[in-house]
């Protein structure tokens, strides 16, 4: 028995300031989807919110600060699932993630963010990225 094929679609638009990564998912059935996010060894992260993450640079002479923004379209209104953001650092189990490797052999422990959402297909999903540099 085959499960339900999903069709994944994703467009980049940059605009007034914003990067923007739209996804859509088309399907039959109810779906956990998980977007993940390399960053640098050079930021620091915090969730803000359950669909929000913050992000600063840790050398104060390279001032760089911002967001990432989880927004879900057209789901059902009875959809309870709400996204959830992991922060992974040096995982190695059950994948590994939040590692950095700058050269052959070399391993740099960097952050990795999931976001994850549960929903009925099809489904919309944006990610807004608004980052500033300061000085």
């Amino acid at each position: 028995m085959w499960g339900d094929p999903v069709l994944h679609c994703r467009h980049f638009t940059i605009a007034d300031g914003l990067f923007v990564i739209e996804d859509r998912l088309e399907g039959k059935r109810r779906h956990r989807i998980e977007t993940l996010f390399q960053w640098s060894s050079d930021l620091v992260l915090a969730r803000e919110s359950e669909a929000t993450l913050s992000f600063h640079s840790k050398d104060v002479g390279k001032r760089v600060h911002g967001t990432l923004r989880l927004v879900c379209g057209n789901r059902p209104a009875n959809d309870e699932s709400s996204p959830q953001i992991m922060l992974c650092s040096g995982q190695v189990a059950p994948y590994r993630a939040g590692w950095f490797f700058p050269g052959y052999g070399q391993e740099v422990r960097s952050t990795t963010s999931i976001f994850e959402v549960t929903g009925q297909l099809p489904m919309a999903q944006r990610y807004i990225l608004q980052m500033e540099a300061i000085g």
